[in-house]
């Protein structure tokens, strides 16, 4: 099955992003979506950050301290499409719009129908 990843922090400017794997979730049935965080976060801070964007997508809150995304220096936030054989097909930073990541992933899909 086919994943697309996201990684994130929890400041405000991420909100937009974590609503946008949520509609790409509710479209894309036949994609797994996880959205990982860049450190790690208190309990209570993610389960109010989960509350309050109402999300449903798998939210990972890494058990290390330090930030494992500033060891690959990525920005944020940082997106990685996989096929179903799990080979990287693509990865995405900074300000990404909705229809790129639609198109790339219905692409995907046609292409594994194929």
């Amino acid at each position: 099955m086919p994943t697309l990843i996201m990684v994130l922090d929890l400041s405000p400017q991420m909100s937009p992003y974590t609503l946008l794997l949520e509609h790409l979730q509710n479209h894309f049935k036949q994609v797994r979506f996880f959205a990982i965080l860049n450190k790690a976060y208190p309990q209570d801070q993610l389960d109010s950050y989960v509350k309050d964007h109402a999300l449903h997508i798998s939210l990972l809150n890494p058990m290390e301290s330090p930030s494992f995304s500033a060891r690959f220096s990525w920005p944020l936030p940082y997106f990685l499409l996989y096929d179903a054989k799990g080979e990287l097909l693509q990865n995405y930073h900074g300000a990404i719009v909705e229809e790129m990541l639609s198109k790339d992933l219905q692409d995907l899909l046609d292409n594994e129908g194929k």
